[in-house]
């Protein structure tokens, strides 16, 4: 059996994240659409890098804006992808973790040959 990997990419319809800023309408693609350096770069908080590839003239406003803008429109985007700053969208299906704390054990418990030094 060969997995298509062609038809997975055509089949698949991840909408837009359309937004208005400075009186103009820009079209930013779905985080999940975003190349690995980009998505990456994005997890990262690197977001003008990567609007600098996807949306040029979206970029060249916001390099003149407040902060604000940029990490106001960065949570919007991560959130209409489903996901949150921090998190790749490749982990966004993770699931939650099972780890327990460990258990707290006594010095006596320790082996000798655990807590002995040799010099070399």
């Amino acid at each position: 059996m060969t997995f298509d990997l062609d038809a997975v990419l055509r089949e698949s319809t991840f909408p837009p994240f359309v937004i208005t800023f400075g009186g103009r309408e820009h079209e930013l693609p779905h985080v999940e659409m975003l190349t690995p350096e980009q998505a990456v770069a994005c997890a990262s908080g690197r977001m003008l890098d990567v609007l600098e590839d996807v949306a040029p003239d979206l970029h060249a406003a916001l390099v003149r804006s407040p902060q604000l803008a940029v990490s106001r429109l960065m949570q919007a985007w991560l959130e209409h992808a489903g996901t949150s700053e921090g998190e790749s969208s490749a982990s966004s299906s993770s699931s939650r973790s099972t780890a327990r704390p460990s258990k707290r054990t006594s010095r006596s418990s320790v082996s000798a040959s655990a807590t002995s030094v040799r010099a070399v």
